[in-house]
């Protein structure tokens, strides 16, 4: 298995008013390693049966793995590549 140099990390909004006051948080942040998984995590999230329990929006950004540190700071063409994991950018999902 190729090693990998990103994982993603998702952020899932709760803004509902049913949420408020109930001490449940109205962000959640998780991460993984599959983009795959990650887009199942915020359909399922978004598709919730309890209005109070779906979330509003999410977004996503992917985050250098050790090994893709390693890789960036040895090869200029991955360094670019890899421009959205090393500044950080936010994705709408």
């Amino acid at each position: 298995m190729v090693p990998q140099t990103v994982s993603f990390r998702v952020s899932f909004r709760y803004d509902h008013s049913d949420r408020l006051g109930t001490g449940l948080p109205s962000e959640r942040v998780e991460d993984f390693d599959v983009f795959e998984d990650m887009l199942s995590a915020v359909r399922k999230e978004k598709n919730r049966r309890a209005y109070r329990d779906r979330a509003t929006s999410a977004k996503y950004r992917m985050v250098l793995t050790n090994h893709g540190r390693e890789v960036c700071e040895a090869d200029e063409y991955r360094r670019k590549s890899h421009a959205d994991a090393i500044d950080g950018t936010w994705f709408k999902v």
